[in-house]
């Protein structure tokens, strides 16, 4: 009889083989509802949730299936850090008692010294202050700007013209000397500030008194905008003078005395001090009178008319003959005069330069020329 195979007992034998492997897991602790057990819906009054620590590790509802991709590690991320800046943390209470600031501590003595000591050698700050330029162009330069002002506020000022606001020094001692209540130096400036061409048609000529005797003012007939200055011979002895400075200077020489004494006799008249009653002067009667009277006038009222501020130069200059360092000759000669204008107006204007132009040939020096503005009076009229 042939074998027949019989596959249903045989495949029942195969199921009971494998029941171990098929036999589905233990599903008794997993549970898909978390709420309380039936008949317990109702929550405990007042519990706190953060309060329970659980004894037991909860059951784990992991699904059944697991994913095996891999996951992103967590073990190199950094700890999150507290921030420091958003408290502050409170003082600790003080027990020391509070400091009464009307209250000071005692110092003694030795303390008193170290400071007055310490306060001593400590270093004053430091004060830097620009040196002025008195050298003979700056001081002229200054000279020319402060007449030009007093001129110009002459026009609108009713003050008496000439008021005097500097202090002289006194020839021979640099040391400032008494004001004159009415000098030379000052009333010269009403006439220094008049326009020769504006005298009116009942006035020719003027009048103007000096320590040496009266002279006159009239105006040129060119385009000249000083005085012409000139004397009458009856008024000094019948003794006639030119009009030039070589002119001058050779009559005033005919005093007999030093240069030096003829120029302080000079600075003394022009800053109104008292000098010596006719007959006693450095400066003798007639022709050396006159020259002394022309002098003052052509170097007090014409020469400032013709540039601003010269009166200052020709003190400077006879300072200059009055200390030894230059001679009547050397300061109103022709040749290179310590006073410039001596020689001509264009010749002070281009030794000056005020408007610093670019000269093309410069003028030669005046004889003393550097040391002209330490001969210069250091008063109000030079504090431009």
């Amino acid at each position: 009889m042939p074998f027949k195979p019989n596959l249903g007992s045989s495949l029942r034998r195969l199921g009971q083989g494998m029941k171990p492997l098929l036999k589905p897991p233990d599903l008794k602790h997993i549970t898909t509802n978390v709420g309380p057990p039936p008949g317990q819906n109702k929550p405990v009054p007042n519990a706190r949730l953060d309060a329970f620590t659980p004894t037991s590790k909860p059951p784990s509802t992991r699904p059944l299936t697991t994913d095996t991709r891999p996951k992103p590690s967590t073990s190199m991320k950094p700890a999150p850090q507290a921030r420091t800046d958003s408290f502050t943390a409170a003082p600790k209470p003080s027990t020391s008692p509070p400091i009464n600031p009307s209250v000071s501590r005692p110092v003694g003595p030795a303390v008193q010294e170290k400071d007055a000591r310490q306060n001593a050698q400590a270093p004053l700050p430091e004060t830097t202050v620009p040196d002025k330029d008195n050298s003979s162009v700056e001081r002229i330069r200054r000279a020319n700007h402060r007449a030009t002002e007093r001129l110009r506020n002459s026009v609108t000022d009713s003050s008496t013209p000439g008021a005097r606001t500097d202090n002289p020094s006194t020839p021979g001692t640099g040391a400032p000397g008494p004001l004159a209540p009415e000098s030379f130096r000052n009333s010269a400036r009403q006439y220094e500030w008049m326009n020769p061409k504006q005298l009116g048609s009942d006035k020719k000529s003027l009048v103007a008194d000096t320590p040496f005797g009266p002279v006159t003012l009239t105006p040129f007939p060119n385009n000249d905008p000083g005085f012409r200055v000139s004397t009458r011979a009856e008024n000094f002895n019948k003794a006639k003078v030119g009009d030039k400075y070589t002119d001058l200077v050779h009559a005033l020489r005919e005093s007999k005395a030093s240069d030096a004494a003829i120029a302080k006799e000079l600075l003394d008249a022009i800053e109104g001090r008292a000098l010596p009653p006719p007959g006693k002067r450095v400066i003798s009667e007639g022709t050396p009178t006159n020259a002394a009277a022309k002098l003052l006038a052509i170097t007090h009222i014409s020469e400032p008319q013709r540039f601003r501020g010269a009166d200052k130069v020709a003190r400077g200059a006879l300072h200059a003959v009055m200390d030894g360092s230059m001679t009547l000759d050397q300061a109103f000669g022709k040749e290179r005069p310590g006073f410039p204008m001596a020689d001509r107006a264009d010749y002070m204007r281009r030794v000056v330069n005020l408007e610093n132009k670019n000269l093309r040939n410069r003028p030669e020096l005046p004889h003393g020329f550097e040391d002209l503005g330490g001969d210069m009076t250091d008063s109000s009229d030079d504090e431009a």
